[in-house]
């Protein structure tokens, strides 16, 4: 089985990763709103009332996090063809080609409905302009941490501190040891995995042999129609995008 190295060398530097990040669209959806709202309501009320309500929409974003990466993403196997290839788009995928940043980001299919709900969410907490927009910079600030983090996590970059080596060592874990543990990604969310029971050391935890295809054989008719459907969209080849290649691992 083809694993991610948790020692590699430093192929790509940080800011060449977070190059990487900016060039897919759907991040733009998120961070330019973010960086509008955020500007508009400094310079309208400056202070740290605005702050604290940025943080809270991060906080209500980190248990979304882990509950949607083991409620939806991890979901039971579907029943039909068409509902894997869905699945396959929106998790299954990145489990069988992890270099591929195109099958690792969460579709905006997912993500708008999301948005909307937690924009509902937030009305219903304050009705002031100000506090519902600084709530709504701090969710999709933490969704764009969590994105970015989780790419970090897969490419040729090996981290210099120890907390960055314990997070990429975590989500490593969880694509290669077993895939029903460690589903928190961003570093503040590391603390549900360990109060829910969900993280764990590697060597305490049974290797599941399930983490790649979820049960299904890697020539099992589904995967292989799932991967040539969505083999196009890859920037570089068919199991690595272009960020790996240049770094030639």
């Amino acid at each position: 089985m083809q694993t991610e190295s948790t020692t590699m060398r430093n192929a790509v530097r940080v800011n060449e990763v977070f190059v990487d990040f900016l060039k897919h669209p759907d991040n733009h959806v998120f961070l330019l709103p973010a960086i509008a709202m955020t500007g508009w309501v400094m310079l309208a009320a400056p202070g740290i009332e605005p702050l604290g309500w940025f943080l809270l929409g991060w906080l209500i974003f980190l248990p979304q996090e882990y509950l949607t990466h083991m409620f939806v993403l991890h979901a039971r196997m579907p029943k039909s063809q068409k509902f894997y290839r869905m699945m396959y788009r929106l998790h299954f995928g990145h489990h069988d080609l992890p270099r591929r940043a195109d099958l690792m980001y969460m579709p905006l299919w997912l993500t708008l409905p999301m948005a909307i709900g937690n924009m509902v969410l937030f009305a219903w907490i304050t009705t002031a302009t100000n506090q519902w927009m600084m709530c709504l910079s701090g969710l999709f600030a933490g969704y764009l941490v969590f994105e970015f983090t989780h790419l970090l996590c897969h490419v040729p970059h090996n981290p210099k501190t120890r907390l960055g080596k314990l997070v990429k060592n975590r989500h490593l874990w969880h694509h290669y040891r077993n895939e029903k543990r460690w589903f928190s990604v961003s570093l503040p969310a590391l603390v549900i995995d360990n109060l829910l029971g969900t993280a764990g050391s590697k060597d305490d935890t049974e290797q599941s042999g399930t983490a790649k295809y979820f049960g299904l054989d890697e020539h099992h008719p589904w995967v292989v129609e799932a991967r040539e459907h969505f083999a196009t969209r890859s920037s570089g080849d068919v199991a690595s995008s272009q960020i790996w290649l240049a770094a030639k691992l």
